[in-house]
């Protein structure tokens, strides 16, 4: 698996040599933005940290208009539940260059994370907002991958201690089952031979 993430790595080089030649600065920006944030996945991915800490600094130096730039930063806070309330300090960064912008993608992302910070505090009460704001936003792109995450985090959030709703949890648990099983019986369909 680590050859994969080193041969993306390899062809988002590439990718940000072209967009250093990009004379808008605004589309350059974007562009290099966007691969930095995969190289910076990727280096997670195999463990490199030290690669993976250089290019969040860079992309907080160059790039702190993005707000997956501080969205990447809080989720991977809220995964190892640690330092929560620097997963807040940057998803409240986040939420700003977010609103009023036509950027669902972006807007329901920040969301979902909020949500997530939200359940790792065990309040899900807090993080069920952000969740069907997710919800809505994703539905609208008719993102079904997406879609079905966000109903397993519902149900997970009906579970905090603060809910404990066992009965909306396993509503929300086979809404993500249904669309789940759908996916995987329209990907069959897809594959299957002639």
């Amino acid at each position: 698996m680590s050859d994969l993430y080193k041969e993306s790595n390899k062809s988002l080089d590439k990718a940000i040599e072209y967009a250093k030649k990009i004379n808008d600065k605004k589309k350059k920006d974007k562009r290099l933005s966007i691969a930095n944030l995969w190289k910076w996945y990727n280096f997670n991915k195999m463990g490199m940290m030290d690669s993976a800490y250089a290019i969040q600094r860079r992309s907080l130096k160059n790039f702190s208009d993005n707000p997956l730039v501080y969205e990447k930063i809080a989720s991977e806070y809220i995964s190892q539940k640690k330092h929560l309330d620097s997963a807040e300090y940057y998803l409240n960064k986040a939420l700003p260059l977010v609103s009023g912008t036509t950027a669902f993608y972006n807007k329901g992302l920040v969301s979902t994370t909020f949500g997530d910070l939200f359940v790792a505090k065990d309040e899900g009460d807090k993080a069920l907002p952000y969740y069907f704001q997710s919800l809505d936003i994703f539905k609208k792109t008719k993102n079904k991958f997406v879609e079905k995450e966000i109903y397993n985090r519902i149900s997970k959030a009906y579970q905090t201690k603060n809910l404990n709703d066992s009965i909306k949890a396993e509503y929300y648990y086979k809404k993500y089952s249904y669309l789940n099983d759908s996916i995987s019986t329209n990907e069959k369909r897809y594959w299957e031979p002639l």
